[in-house]
């Protein structure tokens, strides 16, 4: 279970890449960000604020709620750096198939073709059509699992009333690694 320090620095982790986000992102931190910017704007008098000044305002207001929750006057934390194989699908799994509930822009299925709203009936010839769900999704999400980074899936969707065979090569999700140190002045 999370303590109230690390779902602040998850807080932090969301808020950061939320304010970072394309203008037409509907990432629900980005109107926290907004309003509190707008209000520092207002309190310190200035003319123009900045997207950088948005950035650092919002992560001098959670660091302090790190800090304070603590009860320290300096955290450190720390991420190691990883790769897993990714296709970039959101998927719902019903008896009727794997229904793709969205796909990440810029990753592998993405480029491959495959669309939000696909009804995915085969993965690699394998039938992803059952009568009890549970078990379509432990052979669905074991599939999912035991993929790699440059391994060729083909998936068979309907989308509308046309059935499509669509070759996606597993792409990679890599993350940094860092170690973060929020200290009061």
């Amino acid at each position: 279970m999370m303590n109230k320090l690390n779902w602040l620095v998850l807080l932090l982790s969301f808020s950061v890449g939320a304010v970072c986000a394309d203008e037409k992102s509907d990432v629900k931190g980005k109107a926290h960000t907004k309003v509190h910017a707008k209000a520092h704007k207002e309190h310190s008098h200035h003319k123009e604020f900045s997207h950088e000044d948005e950035i650092k305002y919002e992560i001098s207001f959670l660091a302090k709620k790190l800090l304070d929750n603590s009860g320290k006057e300096q955290i450190t934390f720390s991420q190691e750096p990883y790769r897993k194989p990714f296709l970039g699908v959101c998927s719902h799994v019903t008896p009727g198939g794997v229904q793709l509930t969205c796909i990440t822009p810029g990753h592998s299925a993405e480029a491959a073709g495959l669309r939000s709203g696909d009804l995915v009936v085969k993965i690699n010839d394998i039938k992803m059509m059952a009568p009890n769900t549970g078990k379509l999704k432990k052979i669905y999400f074991g599939m999912i699992d035991q993929m790699k980074t440059g391994e060729k899936m083909s998936f068979t969707v309907y989308r509308g009333p046309d059935e499509k065979t669509i070759d996606v090569i597993v792409g990679e999700l890599s993350q940094p690694g860092y170690t973060m140190t929020i200290r009061r002045k």
